[in-house]
């Protein structure tokens, strides 16, 4: 039989709701991180972590599957092609609303352990750098035809052109 966690332990809705309100902000918190954060990526990580709570849904999962939707992303962008960005944009937030959501359930759950945070680690620093090869990647060997990234990119005005 699986241990229990601390999520699995409040019993009933009023308890999770007090335990929520008294305890969530303080331990899933992981600071000030700016606009996006604060109108999106916390509150929706919040949805998704509270949904999360009392399921047996491991931490690691949830770190697995924001890797794989940021090597989607990153396959889209890949694509060289301006249309797949909006795409690869929309996967990339996916992840990392999720990225946030695994450390929120393994510090409410108090269920943190070296394992899990080497592989949230891992995970993170290759999701970036994934990322970004996608997007040389694409930048390099745009898609034939309309909207790649080269006649996308010489729309900018000239002052973001760089």
């Amino acid at each position: 039989m699986a241990s229990e966690t601390y999520g699995r332990q409040f019993g009933s809705q009023d308890r999770l709701e007090k335990a929520e309100g008294e305890c969530f902000n303080a331990l899933a918190a992981s600071g000030n991180e700016g606009l996006f954060e604060d109108l999106i990526g916390r509150p929706v990580s919040k949805l998704i972590t509270l949904k999360l709570l009392t399921s047996s849904v491991s931490p690691s999962a949830i770190s697995v599957v924001a890797g794989i939707l940021a090597m989607l992303a990153a396959g889209l962008l890949a694509m060289g092609h301006a249309g797949a960005a909006v795409g690869a944009a929309f996967l990339a937030i996916v992840s990392a609303i999720l990225d946030r959501a695994d450390g929120e359930l393994a510090r409410l759950r108090l269920d943190e352990d070296q394992d899990q945070r080497s592989l949230d680690f891992g995970l993170d620093h290759f999701t970036h750098a994934i990322l970004f090869l996608g997007l040389a990647y694409g930048v390099e060997h745009p898609a034939s035809g309309v909207g790649g990234w080269p006649e996308t990119l010489s729309r900018l005005p000239q002052g973001l052109r760089g």
